[in-house]
């Protein structure tokens, strides 16, 4: 997959591999159905589904989960809803925000974009990243959640 230099706050290119798309430094690269979302720093993008709770943690910490030791799960996969996020993640309550963030650091994945299992009563098959190192992250964004 090609990435490209990025220059303006919008440009779209168009190579013979996809379609990469620029906004805001951030780019993200789509070929033979499969995206890549890469920083300004050259970090991974990603979305992860929560309450106004936790945005404050990481808000506080600079780390996904407040810093909390154990797993981390995030996607890349962008969900408008609380009800969608939920059952294709098989979240076990209905997040309210989607929080985009750049991470800064290099932790292990111990799941790396693997289907979501059916848990909680929902039905999972959404992708999800997985982690039990901290993950260090920058807050690109957050959106309420119909």
């Amino acid at each position: 997959m090609d990435l490209f230099p990025i220059g303006g706050l919008t440009r779209l290119a168009k190579s013979g591999k996809g379609v990469v798309k620029a906004v805001d430094n951030v780019a993200v690269a789509a070929a033979d159905d499969v995206a890549e979302v890469v920083g300004k720093e050259g970090g991974t993008i990603g979305f992860r589904y929560m309450t106004e709770g936790e945005l404050k943690a990481i808000q506080q910490s600079g780390m996904l989960r407040g810093g909390n030791p154990g797993k981390t799960y995030f996607t890349k996969d962008l969900y408008k809803s609380g009800a969608h996020a939920q059952q294709r993640l098989s979240l076990p309550t209905t997040p309210t925000l989607r929080v985009e963030f750049e991470i800064l650091n290099n932790p292990t994945m111990r799941l790396n974009g693997s289907k979501v299992l059916p848990d909680f009563g929902m039905p999972g098959n959404g992708a999800e990243f997985m982690t039990t190192d901290p993950v260090k992250v920058r807050l690109i964004n957050w959106q309420p959640l119909r």
